[in-house]
């Protein structure tokens, strides 16, 4: 059989998980556990996923590695079908931010501080940000890493209750200077650049003053340190 490769963006995910039971919420293709399994990583797995049609492909490639007595399926939209005691983290991956908001927001298990939560969205990084910090979340570690022509922010977050004080740049920059790439880091930040730079030229065809300031700020302090980071390299 050919050897099962992940990409960057889910080897990344697969190297934050060691020795565990996981559930993979949003799993599609179930490409996640069955790596996991191929190499000891994993006890068990729940692939997990709110669509029969991703429920069935899950079970068809778990079946193709006879890899059904580690690897189960589940429908269930977020949690609501994973019962807190099976499984020790959680992937959310490859999904908006906001949908990963929403599930971590209907997660109503108690004992979540035990937990190791894997995220990786795909958009609205700065609203999940803001929603981490607002509700309990803290992010431990955050890496960036490229797929094809892409950067992919994937991080590693724990649950501890308590809301986080932040300032305005937290939700843009979050902890990514934790990543070692700086290759990665500096791709990151362009692409971050870029993207408020749209945001201030917009503002400033609406001519909204506040929001003019406030891109124009942030803009300053991101560049403030990517040239810290190029000073190093």
């Amino acid at each position: 059989m050919k050897t099962f490769m992940l990409g960057p963006r889910l080897l990344a995910c697969a190297n934050f998980i060691k020795n565990s039971r996981i559930a993979d919420i949003g799993s599609d293709h179930a490409k996640l556990p069955i790596w996991l399994a191929i190499n000891f990583k994993i006890k068990l797995a729940l692939a997990c996923d709110i669509s029969n049609l991703c429920i069935k492909r899950c079970s068809e490639n778990i079946k193709k590695h006879n890899l059904g007595e580690i690897i189960k399926t589940r429908l269930s939209d977020g949690f609501e079908n994973i019962n807190e005691f099976e499984v020790d983290d959680i992937v959310i991956s490859g999904l908006g931010g906001d949908i990963i908001s929403r599930i971590l927001g209907k997660c109503s298990w108690e004992n979540k501080a035990d937990k190791k939560f894997i995220i990786q969205p795909t958009s609205k990084i700065y609203e999940l940000r803001r929603f981490l910090v607002n509700n309990g979340y803290k992010i431990l570690k955050e890496i960036v890493v490229q797929e094809r022509k892409r950067i992919y922010d994937i991080m590693l977050i724990g649950y501890t209750g308590n809301v986080y004080y932040y300032n305005e740049l937290y939700p843009f920059i979050g902890e990514i200077f934790l990543c070692k790439n700086t290759k990665n880091l500096i791709k990151y930040l362009n692409n971050l650049i870029k993207d408020l730079e749209n945001k201030y030229h917009g503002a400033l065809i609406k001519k909204n003053n506040k929001k003019e300031q406030f891109y124009k700020e942030i803009l300053y302090e991101i560049f403030k340190k990517k040239r810290m980071i190029l000073n190093i390299i």
